[in-house]
């Protein structure tokens, strides 16, 4: 195997890897791990910004378990939240988590319940998730996919090519030797 064959291979191994993280990164299958980025600096040093996470739904979560869980802005909107529970509190057949930021010097103001939560941090890789978030956006996916792909790509329809003319080339051989064969008897006859 050629040193040509065996970048073609790693990069199209590293392209397909970053299409799938991405894809899941934007889709949320019901069962499987979901893969977010960590957008702040709140959980420093155990999850720097630009982590990429994976984050999985648990029946129950303890303290000390990074969880990821939505949170309601006073605008109404949702956003999700990457935090430590720092304690839990049974209320009334209720139960709740009390979280923060490992950076944070206070704990949350609000406690969170179960519901909430997306699901427990099982596996990060720092820095990734800012290669995530870029191939995300219209450029991103521009620069890092399809202009990669179309190179990968163009070079694969070179090599059919390429194997289709030397196909041709060896169903002509035969015939071109026959060809030559049969002007030398004429010649000589």
């Amino acid at each position: 195997m050629t040193n040509q064959t065996i970048i073609k291979i790693v990069l199209w191994i590293l392209f397909s890897v970053l299409l799938i993280i991405v894809v899941f990164s934007v889709i949320s299958v019901s069962g499987l791990p979901q893969i977010l980025t960590v957008e702040s600096g709140s959980m420093e040093p155990s999850l720097s910004r630009g982590s990429l996470i994976l984050i999985n739904k648990e029946d129950t979560y303890l303290i000390n378990d990074i969880v990821t869980y939505k949170d309601a802005l006073d605008d109404g909107t949702q956003v999700l939240i990457t935090h430590r529970i720092i304690e839990s509190e049974s209320t009334d057949n209720d139960l709740i988590y009390i979280t923060k930021g490992d950076a944070n010097d206070t704990k949350d103001l609000d406690p969170i319940n179960p519901d909430m939560i997306i699901g427990k941090v099982i596996f990060y890789i720092p820095l990734l998730g800012f290669i995530v978030s870029f191939a995300k956006t219209k450029l991103g996916v521009i620069l890092l996919i399809v202009i990669p792909c179309l190179f990968l790509a163009y070079g694969e329809v070179k090599n059919i090519r390429k194997e289709v003319n030397e196909i041709k080339l060896k169903k002509k051989g035969p015939l071109i030797f026959i060809f030559i064969q049969s002007l030398r008897r004429l010649a000589f006859n």
